[in-house]
């Protein structure tokens, strides 16, 4: 019976030192606030602290927990003089290891900021209600009786209270310093900062009077794409402009915010000869070089020629008459009335004299134009826009087979494939592009040589209907 005691002292002694590694564990006189507050945090991570105007700094809010609880965002956090967009959070838990503590990490909110005006901008503190619950030992009866604590030994267990708590913490004040842009010595700078390229073209270089001119400018690169919302034109005088459209293809998700926006130009000129659009340079701040960059493109030339006479006034009288009845328009509609008529008469003769001579069908020659297909797709592959040109070849693809095998107007994608059930040997190789060109949207857009491998197979499979 030596090794007793030594039993004993094991028993008696290994579940405290265990319990001693227990977080949710409180120690004789322990605060249980400051126990919560040193196993659960959050805090503010940035990007970087120190930018300029209109550059973007990534900030993200985070909890660490090393306590096993239930948490409640108290309040959003708003940043005043900034634009703000949100970024996508990773939605599991991360472990990280602090002062030899390992905590579970949540993203709680990920956004990027754009600050307007250079000084220091504070952020706002976020929030969290944590319900934990926490436990203290009640310890365990003195053993006075060995053979009871044998026959009975939860009566000398450690027994344990369970402590509620709620604790409302917030993460530490957090400040970024925005710093002007440096003096820049470019006309035509209109805030723009990041990294851009500038593209443009007219569709017509000659046209005649009053007849639309249409002008693309594209441009393309990361950085404050929310603040390009025009272009500094100097259109030609004498010259009417209407108000640009702008097609938006920007990814707000990615840092900085990347992809292109175009910007189409309706005009018209009063003049004939050749108008000059000058040439334009699109001046940026690349903050990673810290300098003012520029990206233009050259004058754009268009040849305007006198446009057809205007129609004559139907009230318009012919000389030396004097009845407004005889106007040039009405005489030209007689002229052909009776041609009309004569024609008339002389099959109607040749029909009663029953020749049987059968006179050739003379067919009209073809003007029944047909139907020009993915006019608008060429246009957007022009312009090099992956996620517009699909979107723009799903639709024409659509509406072209609809034309071509009579379908009603306005049909949609699925409706026109059920129509073609009949007809697997069309409808198949239909919707294997459709599905391609949807797979290519969800993904991004894809690469030019996948779009123009699509865009040549619906000509293809469009040419074949009959």
């Amino acid at each position: 019976m030596k090794f007793f005691p030594v039993l004993l002292f094991l028993f008696c002694h290994m579940p405290l030192e265990a319990q001693q590694l227990d977080p949710t564990l409180l120690q004789e006189n322990e605060n249980a606030e400051a126990k919560v507050r040193q196993y659960i945090f959050c805090k503010v991570e940035l990007s970087k602290r120190k930018a300029f105007v209109q550059e973007p700094i990534v900030v993200t809010y985070k909890l660490y927990a090393a306590l096993e609880s239930s948490s409640y965002p108290l309040n959003e956090p708003s940043i005043n003089n900034c634009s703000a967009y949100s970024l996508p959070v990773k939605t599991e838990a991360v472990t990280e290891v602090i002062n030899n503590i390992t905590y579970n990490t949540y993203e709680l909110k990920k956004m990027q900021l754009y600050c307007n005006e250079p000084g220091v901008i504070s952020l706002d503190k976020i929030k969290i209600k944590n319900e934990v619950l926490l436990k203290k030992r009640i310890p365990a009866k003195e053993i006075t009786n060995v053979e009871d604590m044998l026959q009975h030994p939860e009566r000398y267990s450690d027994k344990y209270s369970v402590v509620p708590l709620q604790v409302v913490i917030e993460t530490a004040p957090a400040q970024i310093e925005i710093m002007a842009l440096p003096e820049n010595s470019w006309d035509g700078f209109n805030g723009a900062v990041g990294n851009f390229t500038l593209e443009g073209f007219a569709e017509k270089k000659t046209v005649g009077i009053n007849e639309p001119v249409v002008l693309h400018y594209k441009v393309c690169g990361k950085g404050n794409f929310p603040l390009l919302n025009s272009l500094m034109i100097k259109f030609p005088p004498g010259s009417e402009q209407m108000e640009p459209v702008l097609v938006n293809s920007t990814d707000n998700q990615e840092v900085p915010i990347k992809g292109c926006k175009i910007f189409t130009y309706t005009i018209l000129f009063k003049d004939t000869g050749k108008q000059v659009i000058p040439a334009m340079d699109l001046v940026y701040f690349d903050p990673e070089a810290r300098s003012f960059k520029k990206s233009g493109v050259d004058s754009i030339g268009i040849m305007v020629t006198r446009s057809l006479p205007p129609k004559t006034n139907n009230n318009t009288k012919m000389p030396g008459s004097g009845n407004s009845f005889f106007t040039a328009q009405n005489i030209s509609w007689m002229a052909a009335f009776v041609v009309v008529l004569t024609l008339v008469i002389y099959l109607m003769a040749r029909k009663k004299k029953k020749i049987k001579v059968v006179a050739p069908v003379v067919k009209e020659p073809q003007t029944t134009m047909q139907p020009v297909f993915f006019e608008k797709t060429e246009k957007e592959l022009l312009l090099k826009d992956p996620v517009a040109a699909m979107a723009v070849l799903r639709e024409e693809l659509v509406k072209a087979v609809s034309v071509k095998k009579g379908f009603p107007p306005h049909i949609t994608a699925l409706e026109m494939l059920e129509k073609l059930a009949p007809e697997p040997e069309l409808k198949l190789p239909v919707e294997e592009i459709i599905r391609s060109i949807d797979r290519s949207i969800y993904a991004g857009g894809g690469d030019v040589s996948a779009i123009n491998e699509l865009f040549w197979k619906a000509k293809a499979v469009v040419a074949k209907i009959i």
